[in-house]
């Protein structure tokens, strides 16, 4: 039965990244972002990153803050308010439930 030498090992795995010649022939651009080809039919850039801030500037002007602000409490009141209506029904069929009616 034979067994394998640690030569046999390295002489295959030393190798292992050179590749063929064929992969070793291909062109390589070494920049940090994917350059997109625009006249690739195949893969497109995806118009999400269209435009992409590192810092999203969701807040342009103390208006728009003040807008949201706004937003923010009314949604704040409509939400405790459907709240309170569900737990007056909730208490509503619970007693019915438990008086036998």
């Amino acid at each position: 039965m034979p067994c394998v030498k640690q030569s046999d090992f390295q002489e295959v795995y030393d190798v292992i990244f050179d590749g063929s010649t064929d992969w070793q022939e291909l062109e390589v651009n070494l920049d940090q972002n994917y350059q997109w080809d625009n006249t690739s039919t195949y893969i497109k850039e995806s118009p999400f990153f269209e435009n992409l801030q590192a810092v999203p500037n969701r807040y342009k002007t103390s208006k728009m803050q003040g807008c949201y602000f706004i937003l923010v409490i009314r949604l704040q009141r409509i939400i405790s308010h459907l709240q309170g209506h569900s737990k007056k029904k909730l208490r509503l069929g619970n007693t019915s439930a438990t008086s036998g009616k």
